[in-house]
Order: structure tokens, then sequence, then C-alpha cells
């Protein structure tokens, strides 16, 4: 699915929109409903409420940051698929999380 699908889609129990990684609590929360729930996709660096596609400073550390910050404060082990995508001249990131056989997740 290519990006511009899914910024037409709205924000559902499977899809969210996050402008950056800046509240980490709320993000974690966000990932740990999709695992323990359905599933679904994050989209990181897309404004919430207009949709307009802001990118990611740095989305190679922000990925390296994202999965250390998963790995330390979810229990059990969940590290979903995190996707850097270009799109125009930013980056974005996709956090594909699957439904987790391990579930219920909890932060640490």
């Amino acid at each position: 699915m290519n990006i511009e699908t899914l910024i037409a889609q709205e924000e559902s129990k499977v899809l969210e929109f996050k402008e950056n990684t800046d509240s980490k609590e709320r993000l974690l929360a966000s990932i740990i409903a999709l695992a323990n729930t359905s599933g679904g996709k994050i989209i990181i660096g897309v404004q919430d409420k207009t949709k307009h596609i802001i990118g990611v400073q740095n989305p190679y550390v922000q990925e390296e940051r994202l999965a250390f910050l998963i790995c330390d404060s979810i229990s059990p082990f969940l590290l979903p698929t995190i996707e850097i995508l270009p799109w125009r001249n930013v980056h974005i990131l996709i956090l594909d999380v699957p439904l987790s056989s391990l579930r219920p997740h909890y932060l640490l």
C-alpha cells in the first residue's frame, strides 16, 4: 500500500497518524492497543487532523530509538515492523503492529 492510499483513509482502530515521537507514552499506548486488539499501522510524520505530511527529522535515528523504546518499555517482547518511506523531500515512519499471539502486552 502506498502512502497516498494510507493518508486518504480515516483514522480507525487499525490506523493512526502521529506528527512525531515526542509523546512516548501515548505512542507506546497506541502500539500496545493495536497489538492487544486487531493489529494495525501507525504513521509517524503526518499531522493528525489535517493529514499534512511533515515527515520526521533523522529517520534512521528515530527508527533505532523507537525500536529500543519499544523493546525496553513493553512486555512481553513486541517489535513491530518499522519502515522508513521517502515522500517528496521528507521521510515518514510506518509501524506495522501485528495482532500479537503473546498478548496481553503492557508497559513496564
